[in-house]
């Protein structure tokens, strides 16, 4: 009796505390690692390597030529943006703007031509649009729509007087500032391109060629360079005929919009 009742009291006492800190500390649910199911491509993606590298030269043409990239928008089968003619004082002499204005017996009247032509192939691809010189004094925008071929496209970018109402530029003769006084006299002999850049469209892309005056041994490196890009070669020795002739102004690019810079004597001077 007496060792059943010592028992029974040894069961009554409090338990140690390591005892009570086990039971009242909660076990820690012990998760189950995620199963991570793996889903293997049968068909591995298809690496086009000789659009890789006529990438690569693009970017490559980019930094070395200081070409431009216009800002486009795909629409079906075109690039779309926008361009005008922006009237700008860039010097203390008389520039393209002046000329032009003291040429023209009305500032509203649309006797010229601004135009995207092909350099090459189908000439119904042109965009022409006519202008005044109230147009041009207000950098009045134009939008134009560009096809994307297979194969890169050049084109020309010009503003003409055209009084005779052909309306192409192209097959022009140029005006260069230095006949601005004769040819002034008739609205025939004035009926000439007086503004030239060279744009080209190539892998959905749309540039803005550098009209930068290029010598001899510079010129052919930038060919080199542009080969990726552009149609043609022939074009780039257009482009320095033209800009040797005419002194045009380097186009410039603006969001999407480019923009043909036509300076006029600055009034400060």
């Amino acid at each position: 009796m007496g060792l059943a009742l010592a028992l029974f009291i040894m069961n009554k006492k409090p338990k140690t505390e390591a005892f009570k800190a086990a039971r009242e500390t909660p076990q820690a649910q012990v998760e189950r690692p995620v199963h991570q199911e793996i889903i293997e491509n049968s068909q591995p993606v298809a690496v086009d390597k000789g659009r890789i590298q006529q990438e690569r030269k693009a970017y490559t043409a980019v930094i070395l030529t200081g070409l431009k990239e216009i800002e486009t928008k795909k629409v079906g089968t075109n690039l779309k943006f926008r361009f005008r003619p922006k009237s700008e004082p860039i010097y203390c002499s008389l520039g393209d703007f002046d000329y032009i204005k003291g040429s023209v017996d009305s500032l509203t009247k649309d006797v010229m031509l601004l135009s995207i032509e092909p350099l090459n192939g189908d000439k119904s691809k042109s965009v022409r649009y006519r202008v005044s010189m109230k147009d041009v004094a207000n950098g009045k925008t134009f939008d134009v729509q560009l096809p994307v071929e297979k194969k890169a496209r050049d084109y020309g970018v010009y503003l003409c007087m055209d009084y005779m109402k052909t309306n192409e530029c192209a097959s022009k003769k140029i005006l260069g500032a230095k006949e601005w006084n004769t040819a002034i006299r008739s609205e025939k002999d004035l009926d000439r391109s007086i503004y030239y850049q060279m744009i080209t469209v190539a892998a959905d892309k749309a540039y803005l060629i550098p009209s930068k005056k290029w010598d001899g041994k510079s010129m052919e490196k930038l060919k080199h360079l542009l080969a990726p890009i552009i149609q043609d070669s022939d074009s780039i020795d257009l482009l320095k005929k033209n800009i040797e002739q005419l002194q045009s102004v380097p186009g410039r690019v603006s969001k999407d919009v480019l923009e043909l810079l036509l300076p006029h004597k600055d009034p400060n001077c």
